[in-house]
């Protein structure tokens, strides 16, 4: 009775596996494909998203039925915080250098903190559609927004890094990012082909699969 799932994982906490329930329920294990699944939060209406490093551990986020983000870090049984309110969308990365990444789709407005859950917003980009984040201890946060116009807007290195326009027309857009090969861009266009960069935000565009309905990215 599972309806979405995230998951993500480090070198020292091992897999990290979250699902919510048709009945809104977020349940979540850590450490093994075996452990006890943890009960974290009811009247969750989907944006669930997680990260984990060997620093900080797991990052886990949600949002309630009502449009209220709320984010734990640290371990299952942390506190949860509350971060933000009239939330469509949301996206969490992390790393040991830069701390939490968190993004949120407020009124269609792409807000987003760095560093701790109790950093303040930074407001990035207006009219997004889409959204999506990732980071690593080297280049540092990778976001990237889809406009309501279908345009994908990607920007490295910090909150303040300018845009760069990558795509006109794209229908989903995903990230990832590692120290060693940097950002990793993913865009479904409208031919529904998977393009995909590696590298830098200037990199070439590669045509890797046709007949694509859905895209999710790991670096």
């Amino acid at each position: 009775n599972v309806q979405q799932v995230a998951v993500a994982s480090d070198t020292k906490h091992g897999p990290l596996i979250a699902a919510l329930t048709d009945s809104g329920e977020l349940m979540v294990k850590e450490g093994s494909l075996t452990a006890n699944s943890n009960h974290e939060l009811s009247n969750v209406g989907g944006g669930i998203a997680v990260a984990s490093d060997a620093r900080s551990g797991p990052l886990i986020a949600a949002l309630t039925d009502s449009g209220e983000l709320m984010v734990k870090e640290g371990s299952l049984t942390a506190n949860w915080n509350h971060e933000l309110s009239n939330v469509d969308d949301d996206s969490v990365a992390i790393d040991a250098n830069h701390g939490p990444l968190i993004a949120a789709l407020h009124d269609d407005e792409l807000m987003v903190k760095e560093g701790s859950l109790t950093a303040n917003w930074n407001h990035q980009l207006g009219n997004v559609d889409q959204i999506a984040v990732a980071s690593d201890a080297k280049h540092g946060p990778l976001i990237a927004a889809l406009t309501v116009s279908g345009d994908a807007m990607v920007k490295e290195g910090s909150l303040t890094a300018n845009w760069n326009d990558e795509f006109n027309g794209a229908q989903q857009i995903a990230v990832a990012s590692d120290a060693v090969n940097g950002p990793l861009i993913g865009i479904l266009n409208p031919d529904v082909q998977l393009l995909v960069k590696e590298g830098s935000l200037t990199a070439k565009w590669n045509t890797e699969h046709n007949g694509v309905i859905s895209i999710a990215l790991a670096g």
